[in-house]
């Protein structure tokens, strides 16, 4: 087991694991998003109350890649940008 992880630190991609991903499963801020490092989640409380159906992969659903984070918004709720 020790060697799988070792192999997997010398070999793999450690940003890939640190890294956010939009709902088309793309990397923000890795490869073709190098421009794109933020996660925007429009509606984290309707992404959360969809997600509470079991599937925690719906979060991230309606997430995009972007250059930065909205400064205002429209006055919804849950408005997120990491």
């Amino acid at each position: 087991m020790i060697f799988i992880t070792i192999y997997g630190f010398a070999h793999g991609n450690i940003t890939k694991l640190l890294a956010p991903i939009d709902g088309n499963n793309n990397f923000c801020g890795i490869d073709d998003y190098k421009e794109y490092p933020n996660l925007y989640i429009g509606n984290l409380l309707e992404a959360t109350s969809t997600a509470a159906t079991g599937n925690l992969a719906e979060v991230f659903s309606t997430g995009v890649c972007t250059k930065t984070c909205p400064e205002s918004f429209d006055g919804k709720i849950g408005l997120q940008c990491k």
